[in-house]
């Protein structure tokens, strides 16, 4: 569902981590400006408001930022060949646990491929490079996507309900494909509850490590302190 935090929600993980970890990340998001992306980083990394921070503390906080985040322009447009051409070129010069792809959507269509398999086929053969990505590189792809349009319809005790894994655009198709699949939920005309965000794991592909789907969704709440 749009307008319900998954860039601001899955950019606070990935500081997480490279801050617990030293991680590394890729972000390809056309929707949001490059500016705004490192504002969020830098505010979730000190636990402030961009207004809190003093001129010592941002410095050095966006130095940390830009060693852990490389952001593609949003200045062109992008096929996934085209981003996944860009991420190879940047792996050879540090390390990357992942690449963010935000959303799905907004990249380009490669129109010859797309008159040769078709719209439903070429997004097979896209999830598929995906795959093959992750499987030469060991980087992860993390492709956020929005919901079909019966699923905005959907009501729960007078609220939009939660969407499910096959109510992604193209279907089951992804569900299908990808390793772990969440779905971001928040319900933005609640009284009380607008400003928490609900992680909802449907899918864990390889539960050796300790992973599992959630009957209950994880709840973030985003106070004053970020």
């Amino acid at each position: 569902m749009a307008n319900i935090g998954k860039t601001d929600s899955f950019l606070w993980w990935l500081t997480m981590l490279s801050k617990r970890h030293d991680f590394n990340w890729m972000v390809c998001s056309m929707e949001n400006d490059i500016g705004e992306i490192f504002k969020v980083i830098i505010e979730y990394y000190l636990a402030k408001p961009i207004k809190k921070i003093d001129n010592n503390e941002y410095i050095q906080a966006k130095a940390w930022a830009k060693k852990h985040f490389t952001v593609f322009s949003n200045k062109r447009i992008y096929t996934y060949h085209d981003v996944l051409n860009s991420a190879i070129k940047e792996a050879k010069k540090k390390a990357y646990a992942g690449l963010l792809i935000d959303p799905l959507s907004a990249l380009e269509y490669d129109v010859k491929e797309l008159k040769l398999y078709g719209e439903y086929r070429y997004n097979y053969r896209m999830s598929t490079e995906f795959r093959l990505f992750n499987k030469n590189t060991k980087i992860s792809v993390f492709a956020l996507a929005h919901p079909n349009t019966e699923a905005n319809k959907r009501m729960k005790n007078g609220y939009p309900e939660a969407p499910y894994a096959a109510d992604i655009e193209y279907g089951s198709m992804w569900n299908n494909r990808c390793d772990n699949f969440l779905t971001l939920h928040r319900r933005i005309s609640h009284p009380t509850e607008w400003f928490i965000t609900e992680w909802h794991v449907r899918k864990i592909k390889s539960k050796f490590s300790g992973g599992h789907i959630t009957s209950e969704p994880i709840r973030l709440e985003r106070n004053v302190n970020c």
